[in-house]
């Protein structure tokens, strides 16, 4: 049967419909799965809500990326886009008049989406793997963590430690992740440091690679 105008039009807007929805389901499927999908890869990653060590069923969440190379600018701004977390851009530039830029996005994760994100960590690493940008995940609770306790869970191989009267750092490996500092030879990519307060319940922030702010 000959294709008139018309029903080449309705076959357009079909096709159109189709490939939006397609873009959209591959976009939402890619940054934040289902939790059924996320229960095996789970087990292996080195959660903080779902340790088992912590009574807490919520935590502070950041992502920092972090690039000198201003031509990374609009990859970066694509790439963040799709995540649908509200993004804040800072320009930087230090005592040499070298520049940096800085996105950063803060929000609440609770303890049936914490792989999610620490899943969505290990996909903005894949996306700027060649490139010259960093990417950071940080999260905070309001509860003291054994910093030893959580290393020894995960088998986290240790690589540097700091304590003092009442903080604890540590700096370690865990196989589960590609992206990594240096420090000379040392390479790590999990930071958690913890602060006991008396009389009340202290603080620990778990980092990947490292921790890019402040405790």
């Amino acid at each position: 049967m000959p294709i008139n105008r018309e029903n080449f039009h309705l076959f357009s807007i079909g096709l159109f419909i189709l490939l939006l929805f397609t873009f959209t389901l591959y976009n939402n499927q890619f940054y934040f799965k289902q939790p059924c999908q996320d229960d095996f890869r789970r087990q292996s990653l080195p959660l903080l809500l779902n340790s088992g060590l912590v009574h807490c069923n919520q935590a502070t969440g950041q992502y920092i990326i972090w690039t000198e190379k201003e031509k990374e600018l609009p990859a970066i701004e694509r790439t963040i886009r799709l995540t649908g977390l509200n993004w804040k851009k800072q320009s930087l530039t230090d005592f040499s008049g070298r520049n940096a830029y800085k996105y950063t996005t803060i929000f609440q994760i609770k303890k049936e989406n914490e792989g999610q994100f620490v899943e969505l960590f290990q996909r903005l690493n894949s996306c700027f793997k060649q490139q010259n940008v960093q990417v950071y995940f940080e999260q905070r609770i309001n509860v003291f963590l054994e910093p030893t306790a959580y290393f020894k869970h995960y088998d986290i191989g240790l690589c540097n430690s700091i304590q003092t009267d009442n903080l604890q750092s540590l700096t370690g490996y865990h196989k589960g992740f590609s992206k990594i500092v240096k420090a000379g030879s040392v390479e790590s990519n999990v930071q958690i440091v913890a602060k006991e307060l008396d009389g009340q319940n202290g603080k620990t922030v778990l980092a990947f690679p490292t921790l890019l702010g402040e405790f």
